[in-house]
């Protein structure tokens, strides 16, 4: 028996921390035909005692399988997962240890799931669109900041900076939000609807969602424009944009000024992928 209630098993267990989130709303899908049991062991450790289990879960697409293992600790705590499919070997997590734990979570933890109330929507309509049952995809939101500073000989003198501001948005690859800032802001806005960027993007908000940090980083950028573009802003503009963004980790990723280029790491939040790119080029001209 599957399940129904993600939120209560991510809350009850420690799932996280072998299974990433989107793993395992993919695993809420995973067609539980597929999932074979093998066989189970028990033994002990200082806490008490430990259960693995094996399973064998058929790919849905492709004629393979992998073979799965989970160790349970005293039906309470996860203490070690295994997959030999490539996902698991690449990040150490997948939706078939996932599919297996969510299909098979009263024979693991036991009494921890009695009167398990209907499913909880509020953790899938994230990821999940309703109509087609199909997960959705972050949508990757680049902030591009272009610093430059100008020498002019003109009448005297004088140096002045020059700032432009350019929002990447897309999935593999990346367009200019440009003149689709209106747009796109109302489909998002509405939920329904299309926006084409190009052929190898069309944004759509059944297809994909915005984490919380590119959702702040699109609202300054409309609070401080009124259209999309290459936008040219002072540097007292520039600082007020930028504190609107001030609870957000960045990673630079290229420093230029007018005695070289340099790379720059600045810590990067756990994840990596899931942190919004300020990409920052300073030179003289």
């Amino acid at each position: 028996m599957q399940i129904d209630n993600i939120e209560e098993l991510i809350n009850k267990t420690n799932i996280t921390a072998f299974v990433h989130t989107s793993e395992i709303v993919a695993g809420k899908t995973y067609d539980v035909s597929k999932i074979s049991f093998l066989n189970k062991k028990e033994n002990y450790n200082e806490n008490g005692k430990v259960t693995h289990y094996w399973y064998e879960v058929d790919d849905e697409e492709k004629p393979t399988y992998y073979d799965v293992m989970v160790s349970i600790e005293n039906n309470k705590k996860i203490l070690k997962t295994a997959c030999d499919c490539k996902n698991f070997r690449s990040i150490r997590s997948c939706k078939h240890i996932a599919a297996v734990i969510l299909n098979n979570y009263e024979e693991m933890f036991g009494k921890m799931f009695i009167n398990i109330p209907k499913i909880s929507s509020s953790i899938l309509e994230k990821f999940i669109t309703s109509e087609e049952n199909i997960i959705k995809k972050e949508l990757t939101v680049n902030l591009i900041i272009n610093v430059t500073e100008r020498k002019s000989n003109y009448y005297y003198y004088y140096n002045s900076i020059e700032c432009t501001v350019k929002i990447l948005i897309g999935d593999e690859k990346l367009y200019t939000l440009g003149n689709h800032a209106s747009a796109f802001k109302s489909i998002y806005e509405s939920g329904e609807g299309e926006v084409y960027f190009g052929k190898s993007f069309t944004y759509n908000p059944q297809k994909y969602y915005l984490s919380s940090d590119a959702e702040t980083i699109l609202k300054a950028y409309y609070n401080t424009f009124d259209d999309g573009g290459y936008n040219y802003i002072n540097t007292s503009s520039l600082k007020k944009f930028l504190n609107k963004l001030k609870n957000i980790k960045f990673v630079i990723l290229l420093f230029r000024s007018a005695y070289g280029t340099f790379r720059v790491k600045v810590p990067q939040k756990r994840g990596g992928s899931d942190s919004p790119h300020l990409v920052c080029r300073l030179g003289r001209r």
